[in-house]
């Protein structure tokens, strides 16, 4: 999606959520939002999202601007790997935000994923 803006990219992402009834900003009084962790001044510290996730189901509770960030960790996760050992690149990369969409919205592993090349679920797998 080149030019696209993250509002165009993640316009569904939203929509979804207000059907949901989840609110859009993250904090500690949004329900079902993890909140980020800040200073006692309200900065925001900097924390990897990529580290806190253990299952498909904790993208559910993410926001969009976490659902951004976390795209973004992921391709530099990727980029890092296959820069070291090797891989493909394109595919891997081209398949973040299907994927974090994919995941938004199904339950896996009740709702099974089928990836149609290998390398294409790198992100799923990450």
């Amino acid at each position: 999606m080149v030019g696209a803006t993250a509002a165009s990219r993640w316009g569904w992402v939203e929509a979804l959520d207000r059907d949901r009834g989840v609110t859009a900003a993250p904090g500690p009084k949004s329900a079902g939002r993890t909140a980020l962790p800040t200073s006692p001044e309200g900065f925001l510290l900097s924390t990897r999202i990529l580290d806190s996730i253990d299952s498909p189901r904790d993208l559910k509770s993410l926001s969009l601007p976490q659902l951004e960030q976390l795209g973004d960790e992921i391709r530099n996760e990727i980029i890092t790997v296959v820069s070291k050992k090797g891989g493909h690149l394109g595919a891997s990369l081209g398949a973040v935000e299907l994927t974090l969409a994919v995941h938004h919205v199904f339950d896996a592993p009740r709702d099974q994923i089928v990836w149609d090349v290998g390398h294409q679920a790198y992100p799923h797998k990450t």
